[in-house]
């Protein structure tokens, strides 16, 4: 089992960035498969992954005028 703190802190590694879920997972010394059900979930619900540009943004700042899994500043891009 994965501890909450450690999911936290990948969540913070991750926003802003464009690194990969398991770059950041490597640096704690996790393997994937380690993650449950609500690690994703809790994950899920704090940052995403932008369809466009590939970075991950906090879980508020998806686009109003574009498809789900667009970030708000890609979603300005295409309006």
């Amino acid at each position: 089992m994965v501890s909450e703190k450690i999911i936290d802190d990948v969540i913070a590694d991750l926003q802003g960035t464009c690194q990969t879920l398991e770059y950041a997972l490597n640096y704690y010394d996790v393997d994937i498969s380690e993650l449950s059900q609500s690690d994703f979930w809790h994950i899920d619900n704090a940052i995403f992954l932008c369809d466009v540009c590939g970075w991950w943004c906090d879980s508020g700042d998806y686009s109003e005028n574009a498809p789900e899994g667009v970030c708000s500043q890609c979603g300005e891009d295409d309006v």
